[in-house]
């Protein structure tokens, strides 16, 4: 996933693999519901989002392509 979202010039913390991870453990062991585990994810993938549009500009924007 990583790798797909870096050929879009997406660049998560790299704390998102393990959440994602956690999300689906606790899902899948019945820890949290349908509708809060949707929300969650919504939540996370917002905080993704908001992450890569903060991105540096300036001198930076030659970097991110």
């Amino acid at each position: 996933m990583l790798n797909i979202m870096s050929d879009d010039f997406i660049y998560p913390p790299m704390v998102v693999p393990e959440a994602i991870e956690w999300l689906l453990r606790e899902y899948r062991d019945g820890h949290i519901s349908d509708d809060d585990a949707k929300v969650a994810l919504s939540d996370l993938f917002s905080w993704i989002d908001e992450t890569a549009r903060a991105k540096p500009t300036g001198v930076w924007a030659s970097y991110w392509g």
